[in-house]
């Protein structure tokens, strides 16, 4: 299927096709992916994990410091895209080339002498697949803001599998930790050069705009990313602080456990993630000016969340201790009771992450600082006495506790900007699930006498079904409707 728009599908049925082409790729590359990590588990041990894992978090804290939110300006000025499209290019380069030399830099005065070899190493060579991730934006937001997500999520499930290949080898191989760095993660090296290669073989970056910055649009960009550049900070601190604070109050190894919970716990719904973050923040700078078409996106997007998460969800804190036997064996069994106590911030982050883009879409990045900010100052505040006292599962209750007033603040937000009934878009699936969750209780005795691979899928089945059910029988016309008007969009022809 060609990324190329038809001229005469309506916008509608080209974002409902992106979304789908951008779901349905995520999730085959995340599973492809999922399976690597299994293998890499079996080979690795959690010391390995831990030492990239804090080398990443070390790098997305600094690397915040770089991201202004051009990519995000330049889709806000929607009208002006083919105006900014140059300055944005030659703006956004300087800025990555500085953000690496800092990154760098601090890293390395910051590590040596405290973490391995290895960690510096990691650092180094992330700092550099970062710089050339972030000259690939200008293209990507061209092809986003014409709605060419098919490209976008071809060139990001193609490179995830790739790496994920490369991962596998280099592990068999006998490269260790070094494939964990070279291949496996969309921070690797191998990830960045073939995402790279496929979106500027569509969009070639525009290298003779690097000498020539007209002043006007590069004041126009920054003064809406100055607000970007304190929220993404803030997210950064959100989202890397935990992992941090991990990987220097306890043991050498601990980080690796939580670090894994982490993907596990992400896995499945992040790929609704980045569904949004790849599609509707284009949606909603498009209908900005329209709160009625405004308010319809958001709460269509709202509910796919709601309803896709909260099983996923259910099914991964309720069988974790089988998955996990079945999967990497024994002793990656620390991670389970990690899983399980994040589970409140897996099923609030999608959530955040559509505000977000909904936020930034309609040109409020001060309104995602603010709830950022609280949640950055709750972690700041909670973590480290959590983590010293409780370990890894003072650290999850943390995020939890951050993720909900953050919830709480950015839902608030949104309410200025789009109209959703909330006890329609969040009772149903809440019931369905609390059904759901009585049935697996009632019949909890019976299902652990089975060995772990009949009693996961038991468990899964017996969930699954009852959500379906439950949400089936509570919104029936609804969830009718809303498979219609998705066909009907999906399937229009020219």
């Amino acid at each position: 299927m060609s990324d190329e728009p038809s001229p005469g599908r309506s916008p509608v049925s080209r974002i409902v096709r992106g979304a789908v082409q951008n779901l349905g790729s995520a999730y085959f590359a995340r599973i492809v992916n999922w399976a690597a990590n299994i293998l890499l588990m079996r080979k690795l041990t959690e010391t390995d994990f831990d030492s990239v894992a804090f080398s990443l978090s070390l790098l997305l804290m600094l690397g915040s410091l770089r991201k202004f939110g051009l990519h995000t300006a330049l889709l806000h000025h929607y009208d002006r895209v083919d105006e900014l499209v140059g300055t944005h290019f030659a703006l956004n380069t300087a800025i990555a080339l500085a953000s690496t030399a800092v990154t760098v830099s601090t890293g390395l005065l910051f590590i040596l002498g405290w973490k391995s070899d290895i960690v510096v190493a990691a650092l180094i060579v992330f700092a550099v697949a970062d710089l050339l991730r972030a000259l690939v934006q200008t293209s990507e937001t061209e092809l986003r803001h014409q709605l060419r997500f098919g490209r976008v999520a071809l060139s990001h499930s193609t490179a995830t599998l790739v790496t994920s290949l490369v991962a596998v080898v280099l592990v068999y191989g006998g490269f260790g930790v070094w494939s964990l760095i070279l291949g496996f993660s969309i921070y690797s090296v191998a990830y960045v050069v073939i995402y790279a290669a496929m979106i500027w073989a569509r969009r070639p970056p525009k290298l003779r705009h690097l000498l020539h910055l007209d002043r006007e649009a590069v004041a126009s960009l920054m003064r809406y990313g100055r607000w970007f550049w304190v929220a993404n900070i803030l997210q950064a601190l959100s989202l890397q602080f935990d992992r941090f604070v991990v990987g220097v109050v306890l043991p050498k190894g601990v980080l690796g456990f939580y670090d894994r919970a982490h993907a596990f716990a992400q896995m499945p719904t992040g790929a609704v993630t980045h569904t949004i973050l790849s599609v509707t923040g284009t949606v909603y700078a498009r209908y900005q000016n329209d709160r009625v078409r405004l308010s319809a996106a958001y709460r269509r997007v709202l509910r796919l969340i709601v309803r896709t998460t909260l099983p996923i969800t259910m099914v991964l804190v309720a069988e974790t201790p089988a998955l996990i036997h079945l999967l990497v064996g024994e002793r990656w069994l620390p991670l389970v009771s990690i899983l399980r106590w994040l589970c409140v911030y897996t099923l609030c982050r999608p959530i955040l992450e559509d505000v977000q883009a909904l936020l930034l879409g309609v040109g409020r990045p001060k309104a995602v600082a603010g709830f950022m900010g609280v949640q950055a100052g709750v972690l700041v505040l909670l973590t480290p006495p959590l983590t010293m006292h409780w370990g890894t599962v003072g650290a999850a209750v943390s995020m939890d506790i951050a993720a909900v007033l953050g919830l709480a603040l950015a839902l608030r937000a949104a309410a200025v900007f789009v109209d959703v009934p909330w006890g329609r878009a969040l009772g149903p699936p809440l019931a369905a699930a609390a059904i759901a969750i009585t049935a697996r209780i009632l019949l909890s005795d019976a299902i652990a006498e089975l060995s772990p691979l009949p009693s996961f899928v038991a468990g899964a089945t017996l969930l699954s079904v009852v959500y379906a059910g439950g949400l089936l029988i509570l919104e029936r016309r609804e969830l009718i409707d809303e498979i219609g008007r998705l066909w009907s969009a999906f399937s229009e022809r020219s």
